[in-house]
């Protein structure tokens, strides 16, 4: 019988670790803006479409107005896109979600 002092280890089941996310290489995710389509002139042709992303239009910097870029983040006046969810109403349908920005 252990004493009073002695701590009893008690057996519990080990908990699986968890699985570490996937780690996407600079490589791969340049290599998915890598099949950009371009005209004559070379400008890209819009939608540029990133899996269920779709951008209908980059839109424009203007540094000179305040409210539309930060320190670490731009807000680019005109950006437009949209993306593809699955629908919870119609299971076989996906639903468009427009992201519109000023």
């Amino acid at each position: 019988m252990p004493s009073s002092h002695q701590v009893r280890q008690i057996a519990r089941p080990l908990k699986p670790k968890p699985e570490a996310p996937v780690q996407v290489s600079r490589q791969a995710k340049i290599s998915q803006l890598g099949k950009l389509v371009y005209d004559e002139n070379g400008e890209v042709v819009f939608p540029i479409k990133l899996g269920t992303l779709h951008v209908d239009d980059l839109g424009r910097i203007e540094p000179l107005r305040k409210g539309f870029h930060s320190e670490s983040l731009l807000f680019p006046i005109g950006y437009k896109s949209k993306r593809l969810y699955a629908s919870i109403v119609r299971r076989a349908r996906a639903e468009v979600v427009p992201s519109f920005g000023s």
